[in-house]
């Protein structure tokens, strides 16, 4: 494609990844030796802000060579940590926090137990292996504090959108109401990842008048991902550094200017300026 300098350039891609590198120093310069791998609050802190960097930086590679729809796909992953990490926030005041903390772990093995139990299942056709794995499913219900079922049963919930209703209706009105639009982001986010009718037919930066499939890498159409992404980041940042007790001032200074930048963009684009 011969028109990457012109995405890096005018989705100021290079300001975005030196925010990123920032990031990760200050982030080093923190952690390193100083916190231990254990399971933890600052080990989810961790691990949220590391995944979201680095799905931040693939997105980044995905925009310069023309592709928003996937970029939107991978934003809506950031927003999905940054609403896991508010949910946290919300919880740390409490007296049962390390509850949560500790069935937010157990979850990991949950799911390993789940995906064992279905391939002995649907695969090896194993009894056996089937009903030791039941049994460690059921200890780990057993085990929990929380007895809810459904996806997010470690948070009391049974799916995400429970969350963020949640979260909605534990904050001010004005936060709630940007809360809100920006889960709206999240569910064209989804209906892009997923298939059917509508997330097939989606192109953004695409000729709305085109007949046919247009797969062509796009020259438009990054400011909604990248608002998306960014907005979610920069409160992933805020989280983190207030609990880790990181001076980024500046650094969440500069997530501010550049959410104001894709915001523009994003209205520039869906106006067809």
């Amino acid at each position: 494609m011969n028109n990457n300098v012109n995405h890096i350039e005018r989705y100021q891609l290079g300001k975005l990844l030196d925010l990123l590198d920032s990031f990760e120093c200050l982030m080093d310069d923190t952690v390193t030796g100083k916190l231990k791998s254990n399971e933890d609050y600052p080990n989810i802190l961790l691990q949220a802000s590391g995944k979201s960097s680095l799905t931040l930086r693939a997105m980044i590679h995905l925009c310069t060579y023309g592709f928003p729809d996937t970029a939107l796909i991978l934003a809506r992953q950031i927003y999905e940590q940054s609403i896991l990490l508010c949910f946290f926030e919300q919880k740390k005041q409490q007296s049962n926090f390390q509850d949560y903390v500790e069935d937010y772990y157990a979850d990991y093995d949950l799911q390993i137990a789940q995906y064992n139990k279905w391939q002995a299942e649907k695969i090896s056709k194993d009894q056996n292996k089937v009903s030791q794995y039941q049994q460690q499913i059921d200890a780990i219900h057993q085990k929990a504090h929380n007895k809810k079922k459904g996806t997010y049963w470690w948070a009391g919930y049974g799916s995400f959108k429970e969350i963020v209703d949640f979260l909605i209706d534990s904050v001010n009105s004005q936060y709630a109401n940007h809360m809100t639009i920006t889960h709206l982001l999240y569910m064209r986010a989804c209906k892009e990842a997923h298939a059917g009718v509508l997330g097939n037919g989606l192109r953004l930066g695409s000729d709305p008048d085109m007949c046919g499939v247009d797969n062509s890498a796009k020259t438009s159409g990054y400011g909604l991902p990248l608002y998306f992404a960014v907005s979610s980041f920069s409160l992933i940042v805020y989280i983190v550094f207030g609990n880790l007790g990181i001076d980024g001032e500046k650094l969440i200074k500069e997530c501010d200017e550049l959410l104001d930048f894709y915001a523009t963009v994003d209205h520039e684009e869906d106006k067809g300026i």
